[in-house]
């Protein structure tokens, strides 16, 4: 059954979906949490067992919430998972092997028929709605999982200070968010007991953050607090946009975020104007939940993903992904949202991921079209990539915020069969001997005004490999060698053209751009040091600096002395213009921010690409 409600299967093993509601459930279930205190005993876990079985005998009739139990896989084989039950089934990717364990809760569904003829069973994953195990192999009826730990039917209690939109929608919001609540406490509640009862100590959820290092004296602690402000107020001027971009008053706008207990990001909103009940914050830790219902939000205690898999009434004007891990395995939070209507016309869109490594969903369709390898450059084009394609089927473009202090990402949309399959040309120097110094020297220079790094690799290399002029001095030698290792280095990684790459935002009357970050090609990505060290050797070669007067520095470093030219002194060239294909880039106007510790931040805006009478037909 797809809506997740069980029935009654109350036999010896106390299995089957038992829910709340029933006259003795309650009374029962407070019983239960007495006795699993002195659960240390094996008498009072048989006792538990039994006092389980009560409750679901008492109230399986009449509830919504399944009761959650840990589930030992038993098969000598892999079980995979399937979307749904019943006779629309479709087959998942997702397998657990042997000996794994998992939270979910029986359902039972009579269309189904098991080889005895009798009801087929399958289990709900709480982590992972909308997928189910089948306890029992189909073909011989074996059972495939074996219930690890007691099972807890949830009971519901009035929340705390709730008086926001979402609480007050009624049959509507109001009802899903407290099932989700429900629901994630019986999960919760079901993997505490396995840990008491497997002597494993427990303990409660508790707020990573309080974890991590706040000695402001630290520099990175100093660094990372200030990072996170920024990002706090440029979510904060996007969602205020956003609201504008649809004529609603700020005041009025809805929000999805997550915060921690100290709700600094709840309070950038409150500063453009939000009102906190309209600011939904959903938390995985009780704790943390409640004290951002005493702040005034709606926080109710369940995962943000679940929250995004619900339909709400009409699109936000604020999605904010603030987590701390990495991004691969949360493509699909960013999918929900789309597919949901979460978001639509105007909402800004904005994540904070990890950028170290961690493995894909093999179910995302995005994943094939992306380069191999991992750094933090491929974490970034990798966000990028995965919102623009999601958007894009849901005929929704993507525009950056345009928020002050954060950097340009501009990057070439992948395509369906892969980037960087094949790897990067070898470095071109076909017909360097016939050309004079200085046609090298203009191409170097023609390569650094179009701020294509992957050209201007190509033209130093050849500067590099050509002609030298007559008694050339040791200094020259010098950045000859040393140009010609760094150039070599960056095209490995960006001959055939950059994928993607962040700038720091060029001037509004059209001037270069800053240094980039993150640049990733077919073959890799290309060390920042490395990149800005061959900017001021190019800027070198092209000033033709005297030896006494050009900086120095090892290969990659001392980048931060050696500046590039300005558009004043960088002439046209008569040799040319690198030409680059402006159609073919992305441009995201600030909106990128790569802040420690290996940390990404971006925040873009949707626009819609339908016509203006779709529009209005669509909102009709």
């Amino acid at each position: 059954m797809r809506d997740g409600r069980a029935r009654g299967d109350v036999r010896g093993n106390g299995l089957g979906g038992a829910c709340i509601g029933a006259p003795f459930a309650k009374p029962l279930a407070r019983l239960q949490q007495l006795f699993w205190w002195l659960a240390s005993i094996e008498f009072c876990s048989r006792i538990c067992f039994a006092c389980d079985r009560a409750v679901a005998a008492s109230c399986a009739s009449s509830g919504r919430v399944p009761i959650f139990r840990i589930w030992r896989c038993i098969s000598a084989a892999s079980v995979g998972c399937r979307r749904g039950v019943g006779d629309h089934a479709a087959d998942s990717r997702r397998v657990f092997a042997p000996g794994s364990r998992v939270a979910a809760a029986v359902v039972v569904v009579d269309r189904v028929a098991a080889p005895a003829g009798a009801k087929a069973e399958w289990l709900r994953l709480a982590s992972l709605p909308g997928l189910y195990l089948p306890m029992r192999d189909p073909a011989t009826g074996t059972p495939l999982f074996e219930a690890a730990s007691l099972g807890f039917a949830p009971v519901v209690r009035p929340w705390e200070n709730v008086s926001g939109t979402f609480a007050s929608q009624g049959a509507s919001g109001g009802r899903i968010l407290r099932e989700l609540e429900a629901t994630y406490l019986a999960e919760l509640h079901a993997w505490e007991s396995y840990d008491r009862a497997a002597r494993k100590g427990g303990g409660q959820r508790a707020d990573k953050f309080e974890r991590r290092a706040s000695l402001e004296a630290l520099p990175r602690v100093w660094r990372a607090r200030k990072a996170k402000e920024r990002t706090n107020a440029a979510v904060a001027k996007a969602a205020a946009h956003s609201a504008r971009h649809v004529w609603l008053p700020v005041a009025r706008a809805r929000a999805l975020v997550l915060d921690g207990a100290e709700g600094s990001t709840s309070e950038a909103l409150a500063r453009e104007g939000f009102q906190l009940e309209r600011v939904l914050s959903p938390n995985i830790v009780p704790s943390v939940a409640a004290t951002l219902r005493r702040r005034g939000l709606c926080a109710p205690t369940c995962r943000l993903e679940d929250v995004l898999g619900t339909r709400l009434a009409r699109a936000l004007q604020l999605v904010y992904m603030d987590h701390t891990g990495s991004f691969p395995s949360r493509v699909s939070h960013i999918r929900r949202a789309f597919e949901t209507g979460a978001v639509a016309d105007g909402t800004a869109l904005a994540f904070t991921f990890s950028t170290r490594r961690a493995p894909w969903d093999p179910d995302e369709p995005e994943v094939a079209s992306l380069p191999a390898g991992w750094s933090e450059a491929h974490a970034v084009f990798a966000l990028v990539q995965v919102v623009l394609a999601i958007a894009a089927t849901h005929n929704l473009s993507v525009e950056g915020a345009d928020i002050e202090g954060l950097n340009d990402y501009i990057c070439r949309p992948s395509s369906p069969g892969g980037l960087g399959a094949s790897g990067p040309p070898p470095p071109t120097t076909t017909a360097t001997m016939a050309r004079d110094v200085s046609d090298l020297r203009a191409e170097v220079r023609a390569a650094l005004e179009s701020e294509s790094v992957a050209a201007l690799a190509e033209a130093v290399l050849a500067w590099a490999d050509g002609p030298a002029d007559e008694a050339p001095m040791a200094e020259e030698l010098c950045l000859r060698s040393k140009a010609s290792k760094l150039a070599a280095r960056v095209h490995a990684a960006l001959g055939g053209g950059e994928l993607g790459a962040a700038w720091r935002p060029s001037s509004e009357d059209g001037g270069h751009r800053g240094r980039p970050q993150a640049m990733l090609g077919p073959g890799g990505a290309a060390s920042d040091a490395d990149v800005a060290g061959l900017r001021s050797a190019a800027a070198a070669i092209v000033r033709s600096v005297s030896p006494r007067s050009s900086p120095s520095s090892s290969d990659g470093g001392a980048v931060e002395d050696m500046v590039a030219p300005s558009a004043q002194e960088l002439a046209p060239s008569e040799a040319g213009e690198v030409e680059v294909d402006v159609a073919a880039r992305v441009v995201l106007r600030r909106c990128l921010l790569l802040y420690p510790e290996e940390m990404m931040f971006l925040v873009v805006r949707l626009r819609s690409q339908a016509t203006p009478l779709q529009k209005i037909l669509e909102r009709g």
